[in-house]
């Protein structure tokens, strides 16, 4: 788990050489994965990340609550990149 403070970012681009330093230790771990979480994807991809569909599974116990989800399905899906 890395935590970073963002303040920075802009001046001393903090995030790309958290990424980068995150990848180094797991190649010194000998680690085949490294989960990077779900935002800031083109910017992992210039490390060599591949991207992921993330997926949920939900259980309704009744229809009304089927459909609500059914009509936020059928709405357009925001694109985060």
């Amino acid at each position: 788990i890395l935590g970073l403070d963002y303040t920075f970012n802009k001046e001393y681009k903090c995030y790309r050489q958290a990424l980068y330093q995150v990848i180094m230790r797991a190649k010194q771990l000998g680690l085949s994965k490294v989960r990077l979480g779900f935002s800031a994807t083109i910017e992992k991809r210039k490390f060599g990340a591949s991207v992921s569909t993330p997926v949920a599974y939900i259980m309704a116990k009744d229809n009304y609550n089927m459909e609500v989800l059914g009509s936020l399905s059928a709405e357009e899906p925001v694109k985060f990149e």
